[in-house]
């Protein structure tokens, strides 16, 4: 207003700045049932680009992208391997999932694919979750092995060896810049998560997401996955607004 700008679109629910608007747009609070996404892109009404399904896209910088392929292949990746990343840091104020959970998730993934690497990332502050990870994914395998050992794979004299844990995780935890995480980022063939950075990163990179959602904090319908392939996992609430 002060600057002489003519047209300001935005927020009217935004107080006192909602008052100073020519173009008011109420996005806050304004439908709890719509992603924020939506919400915003609401902004752009008076252009009648509201509707518009904006594919989103997150950049790679070529030097990050390179500095990231040579720290997997230092943990002996290829590109014939389907990289699964897992960030077992929170988000503000989120609960991360458990470790056993993720040890699990990993060990059970692993013996049936022996093409996913796993990549672990999160900040250092993460770095005794991941021990407990490693330590729960390697009991994991051995259960694993024990149940295909009493199956019709073993009937038949064939039983699968699982992979150790050096050859199916990749431990980035608290090793890769901001840049380097979106180029990493966008090499996966999944990301498993809670609401996070780096999950919307992964959804920025188009990549799909297993969304998890351990609180009622955190409310899918609004901060989910939006506009990629995804499955959310919580505990069910009967609220049309979860």
């Amino acid at each position: 207003f002060k600057a002489g700008i003519p047209q300001r679109w935005g927020d009217s629910a935004r107080f006192p700045d909602g008052l100073l608007l020519t173009a008011r747009t109420p996005v806050i609070n304004a439908d709890q049932s719509r992603h924020v996404v939506e919400a915003n892109l609401s902004l752009l009404r008076p252009l009648r680009l509201d509707q518009l399904k904006l594919p989103m896209s997150a950049g790679v910088h070529p030097d990050s992208l390179v500095s990231i392929k040579q720290k997997l292949a230092a943990w002996g990746w290829n590109s014939n391997q389907r990289l699964v990343g897992i960030h077992l840091s929170p988000g503000g104020a989120n609960r991360s999932w458990s470790a056993e959970r993720f040890g699990e998730v990993i060990a059970k993934l692993a013996l049936n694919n022996e093409r996913l690497r796993f990549v672990l990332t999160g900040t250092a502050l993460a770095a005794g979750m991941r021990d407990q990870v490693l330590s729960l994914f390697s009991q994991g395998q051995r259960a694993g092995l024990r149940r295909a050992q009493s199956s019709r794979e073993s009937e038949r004299g064939f039983v699968p060896s699982p992979p150790r844990v050096h050859d199916s995780v990749i431990d980035f935890v608290g090793q890769t810049t901001l840049s380097e995480l979106s180029a990493l980022t966008s090499l996966y063939a999944l990301f498993i998560g809670v609401d996070c950075g780096p999950y919307h990163l992964a959804v920025a990179h188009g990549i799909p997401v297993v969304a998890l959602a351990p609180t009622k904090a955190v409310r899918p319908i609004r901060w989910g996955p939006w506009g990629v392939p995804h499955v959310v996992l919580r505990s069910p609430i009967r609220c049309a607004l979860y």
